[in-house]
């Protein structure tokens, strides 16, 4: 699937609801798991994952896998550390479900 938007101000909440609908659909399978890209600046993109969207992804159902690079979690640019503080602490995902 390849979605095309004319900028960053459509690309991340359009990416955002991606992910969401994916998700459920995955989630109602029994299956599935996802890590969001580093393509936007981390909090900015995480925190778009956080805030509108909590009550519409069954986080329960959820396992995240991340991070190609190799980086001390303590590492300022770390991605896990990032969406750790900017996404994933604000919603009700299991932390045993959470893999960087």
């Amino acid at each position: 699937m390849i979605e095309v938007y004319p900028d960053s101000g459509v690309t991340e909440p359009g990416a955002a609801a991606l992910l969401v609908k994916q998700a459920n659909l995955a989630a109602a399978a029994g299956a599935g798991s996802a890590w969001p890209s580093r393509a936007a600046p981390p909090p900015a993109h995480y925190e778009l994952l956080a805030a509108p969207w909590v009550d519409q992804v069954p986080w329960a159902g959820c396992t995240l896998l991340g991070d190609e690079r190799c980086v001390d979690l303590n590492d300022s640019g770390a991605t896990p550390r990032l969406a750790k503080e900017a996404w994933l602490d604000c919603v009700p995902i299991p932390a045993d479900q959470i893999h960087p």
